[in-house]
Formats: C-alpha cells, structure tokens, sequence
C-alpha cells in the first residue's frame, strides 16, 4: 500500500450555492487530487495535481441512524474533466459503524461513487485499520470481502432493519461488540464479526446517496448531452439520460423520436425508465409514441404498453385500443388480454368496431381466452357486439361456462 498520508478535504468553504429541487448546498473550490486507489480500497492517496473540488451539504436516510430521521454530511464531487463537469466522480468521509449499542470503535471510511451513483471503492487515512467485534483488526482477506460486499447492490442487507439485525437474548457470537445471533443472511452478505460494520457501510454505499449523486450529475449535463447518452451511450447512461429528462422535465421531439428507436431495437433494459418518462408527457404525445407498437411481437412490450394505459383515467381517443383489439388474436397470454380486456370495460365496452375484433378471440385455441372474451362480450350492450356470434358459442360450450 502506498505510504504518504492522504489530505483530507477541508470543510471550511464559505459560499454556499443552494441548488432547488434536491436539497443540497454546493460550495467549489481547489484542493490537492486524492488519487483513487488501484485496488479495492487504500490505506492512503498520493497528493497529485490540483483539481476542481465542489462540496455539496446533503441529507438523506440511514436505515442505521438512532435519531431515525435524516442526516446531513457533506458530500465532495471531484471535477477531472473541464469539458464534462457532470462526469466527476464523488467521496464522502463516513463513520464505519452505527452500532446497536454504541460499543463499537468507529473509524472513518472514505467512500467513493462514479458519476452515475454507482460505488466503486473505499479508503482509509494511515494508520486506520477496521476493527471485528472481537477487537481484531481486519485482515486483508477481510478488506477484500468488505469491498465484495459493498459492491453487491442485491445483498441481503438492504431488507434488514437496524432492529431485524440482531436478535437479543439469542446467545451466539459477539458481533461488532455485542452479544446476539444474527438474523438469517448469506455469509457472502456480511464479513464474520462485522456485521454492524457492513451494514451501515453498504447503507451508504448503495442507499439513498445514489440517487442524490446522480441528480447532481445530471443537473450539470446540458439537455443536448443527455440526448447524445441516450443515442449512443451505454445501457446505464441510456437509462439515466431518461431519469434526468423525466425529473427535469424536458420534452423535445428529439426525444421522443430517440425513444421510438430504443423501442424499436426491443432494448427491455430500457424498457421501465421509457414508459416512467412517457408518463410525464402529455397523454395524446406518449399515445403517439406507442401507436406504432400496437402490433409489436414483443410481449414484454405489449404488456407495458398495457400497463401505460392502465394508470391513465382518460383517453382521449380509442385508436391504440382500437388496433390492440385488433391484433390480439395472435396473441397466446391470458394475462395481455385480463389486461385488455380490463380497459376496454372501462373505457369501450360499448364500441361495436372494438368489439367485433374481440369477437375474434371467441376461436381462440385457449379455451380460457375464449371464455373470458365471451362474458367480456355478455357485458357489453346488446347494440354493440354480434349476438349471433354469441349465442352459437354459449350452445356449443355451455358445459364448460
């Protein structure tokens, strides 16, 4: 490891920026580089070239914290590319423990996140060394599980309240201090007599921080990069270009015409943040999008396209229904046309033109589909479907209604 002392950052920035809507205070300055470290985590950062620094004042959730309310520390974002500022990556200095008790040694753990939320590593100020609750220090081994650990955003951890992690009264190890027999967890979840430790760290490596990070990134990219991330960046980048335009609330044809081909291309990683984004349109314009994929193959994207109109208490037209009814007949899911069926009662039951293509499903090879269309059909006034249609199936399949 490398032996020159790290600098910390100083605190003392005088002019604060307050920047709306995500409750963070900003000061810049210029502070000596801290140099990430190669491997996981570092007991020390050379001092390298100076670098553009801005402090943010943050508050958020830790599930760990005993006021059980929300905490403010400072978050510190670094700028190392002038010519793309919400780029920088971001650190904060944070206790290595809430412990149950109060009981445990508590260091100071420098985490660090790229630009998109994401965690990467940890460090330490020499001679730190994280401390087990039978009050050894962690072993290199154990560092390197920490770090495993703390990259694992589907750990078990993230479910488990401060109370659920250790059962009192149970007997067992000592755990970071105190007696108690965790609850049920992976040991991969957790370093061994570090429990405490691991929680509260993975707390604020994967929790609500990620979200502030990545809004003050996206607050710093210009409309026109986030339309350049979404046309050719990665999935990642893809998917925040569309959080950033949906919490800002920006809407261009560009972006809807972006969109379209993401749609198109059948990337499902995009899928959830496209239709989050498509909620905050005007109604008539997310319809517009969809209409094209009314008859798409793709049964991930029927589904959410069903879902879309699902959550809308008026239509302004019927014509995406319209060409869903038509199309379903190919269609071989119950749950697409539970789906479908469910908003054409609430918004075309009595739409002769909708209803002759549902009369369709009446020959469907599933016998479920085909019933369910029938007393679909029963519902609707008697002026709008084709009566004879319908009594010739409820003869010929009145055993099985």
């Amino acid at each position: 490891m490398m032996d020159c002392k790290r600098t910390l950052i100083a605190t003392t920035a005088t002019l604060l920026l307050i920047l709306q809507g995500c409750g963070v205070e900003t000061a810049e300055f210029i502070t000596p580089g801290e140099r990430p470290a190669a491997a996981a985590f570092s007991h020390s950062s050379e001092a390298g070239e100076s670098e553009k620094t801005s402090a943010h004042k943050v508050r958020f959730y830790h599930p760990a914290n005993k006021s059980g309310g929300e905490e403010t520390r400072t978050l510190y974002q670094k700028f190392e590319d002038a010519d793309a500022p919400y780029r920088g990556d971001y650190y904060m200095d944070v206790p290595s423990v809430y412990c149950g008790e109060g009981i445990c040694k508590i260091d100071i753990v420098r985490l660090h996140w790229d630009w998109l939320g994401r965690y990467t590593h940890f460090s330490l100020e020499a001679p730190t060394d994280l401390e087990k609750g039978n009050e050894e220090d962690f072993t290199e081994a154990d560092y390197q599980k920490l770090q495993t650990v703390l990259s694992n955003r589907d750990s078990g951890l993230a479910d488990l309240t401060k109370d659920e992690l250790i059962l009192p009264n149970a007997g067992g190890e000592r755990v970071d201090g105190l007696t108690g027999a965790t609850v049920s967890l992976r040991k991969s979840d957790y370093v061994e007599g570090a429990i405490w430790t691991c929680y509260t760290l993975w707390h604020f490596a994967n929790g609500e921080l990620e979200g502030l990070i990545r809004n003050l990134s996206g607050d710093a990219a210009p409309a026109e990069t986030l339309s350049a991330l979404l046309a050719t960046g990665s999935d990642a980048e893809a998917a925040f270009a569309l959080q950033q335009f949906a919490r800002r609330g920006l809407d261009s044809d560009q972006v809807t015409n972006l969109i379209t081909r993401k749609l198109e291309q059948g990337n499902t990683t995009l899928y959830r943040d496209i239709f989050n984004y498509l909620q905050q349109l005007p109604t008539e314009k997310g319809l517009r999008v969809l209409q094209t994929f009314a008859a798409t193959d793709d049964s991930h994207l029927r589904l959410m396209v069903l879902a879309y109109l699902q959550q809308l208490h008026e239509l302004p037209d019927k014509k995406l229904l319209a060409e869903l009814s038509h199309d379903a007949a190919r269609w071989n899911s119950f749950n697409e046309i539970h789906r479908l069926l469910a908003l054409l009662q609430s918004h075309a039951l009595d739409d002769a033109e909708i209803n002759r293509a549902i009369s369709a499903l009446l020959h469907h090879d599933n016998f479920v589909i085909a019933r369910k269309a029938y007393w679909y059909l029963k519902e609707a006034p008697a002026s709008a479907t084709d009566h004879e249609r319908l009594t010739e199936f409820g003869e010929k399949n009145r055993a099985r209604l």
